[in-house]
């Protein structure tokens, strides 16, 4: 029954488990800290700014790129702000960012992964496997009748 997040930490509890014991607690902060290690609390800026330090790509361009303000990245890439799933969407595709790296920002940020079965998220996918950037994906998800980014 051991299961492991990404980052190899332990977690021995089932999520049924979790929700029963929430659900029976009567102390939240309590709660919190026995299951300190069964909770996914990754830190998002740090793994942005790695993946963008690895690419050569400036905070300025990426910002551009992101469709955001350089102050707002800023404020992410330092753990000061949480971005919306739609932005941290958007910073993916300004780095170029894997399958397997949006989904784990996606997870580290507390959102859903991306779900094929949902016409929105499979064209923010499939921008993601073909390298779109952020306009490219927009006009395809307005073509398609779903909100671009940062409408969704």
């Amino acid at each position: 029954r051991r299961r492991e997040d990404k980052e190899n930490t332990p977690m021995n509890k089932l999520t049924g488990e979790l929700l029963a014991e929430l659900g029976g607690s009567d102390d939240l902060t309590r709660y919190l800290s026995d299951n300190r290690s069964e909770t996914v609390s990754g830190e998002i800026g740090s793994m942005l700014e790695s993946i963008r330090q690895t690419g050569g790509l400036r905070k300025t361009e990426l910002a551009g790129k992101a469709g955001i303000s350089e102050f707002y990245l800023y404020q992410i890439l330092k753990g000061q702000r949480k971005p919306a799933r739609d932005t941290l969407l958007a910073i993916c595709l300004g780095l170029k960012c894997t399958e397997e790296q949006t989904g784990e920002l996606l997870r580290r940020g507390g959102y859903s992964p991306l779900y094929v079965r949902f016409k929105r998220d499979s064209v923010v996918l499939y921008g993601i496997m073909h390298g779109w950037d952020v306009p490219k994906v927009n006009d395809m998800l307005c073509e398609q009748g779903e909100c671009p980014l940062g409408e969704g």
